[in-house]
């Protein structure tokens, strides 16, 4: 149960998971991923978490990964427990993947980190503003977002649910154990 758990969060941990590593993850059931600064997976083994193997993903971290665009379009079709997803300093990761994936999975994703996915602009997060009804943590720190949208963000999370911009006390003490956390509190927001 548990020590297993905590096994496979370590391995995904390590950054050596290879494509046969990601195999054997997948056929484990795994509920998070931390796929952080993997460079020995492949584009066709990151594609692969959008398969039937890995319905039970609550948590994923892609993390500097090379190309996750094609990897984004497969999650929606399966990962449907999917509810953390962090795409931390993906350098290259396009407006229109992040776009897709937030409108596709928007009613079950809680948490979102796209901080230092330095490609991204107003295009990725007005997707936010279309509708993440559950959305508790989402942070756009060091991206192209441009403040009118970032105003735009603050103003409809404050009117429709309680959230609120986080200073960096605060989200170190919002963050739980297993989810991808916001890097830093500007571009941060979280649930008050």
């Amino acid at each position: 149960g548990s020590v297993r758990a905590a096994l496979l969060a370590a391995l995904s941990r390590r950054q050596t998971v290879a494509d046969e590593h990601l195999e054997i993850l997948l056929c484990a059931e795994v509920s998070a991923l931390w796929l952080n600064g993997c460079a020995n997976l492949s584009e066709r083994a990151v594609c692969a978490l959008g398969d039937a193997r890995a319905c039970g993903l609550r948590t994923l971290s892609l993390e500097s990964q090379p190309t996750v665009d094609d990897a984004l379009k497969t999650l929606p079709r399966h990962c449907r427990a999917l509810s953390a997803l962090s795409l931390r300093r993906c350098r290259r990761v396009s407006d229109a993947a992040v776009a897709e994936v937030l409108t596709s999975m928007a009613s079950q994703l809680t948490c979102v980190d796209l901080s230092g996915c330095r490609q991204l602009g107003d295009a990725a997060a007005a997707s936010v503003l279309w509708g993440c009804p559950r959305l508790v943590t989402l942070s756009l720190a060091d991206t192209r977002v441009s403040p009118q949208v970032m105003d735009a963000l603050v103003c409809t999370a404050v009117t429709s649910r309680p959230i609120t911009p986080m200073t960096s006390s605060r989200l170190s003490s919002a963050s739980r154990v297993g989810s991808p956390r916001p890097s830093s509190p500007r571009g941060a927001i979280a649930a008050a």
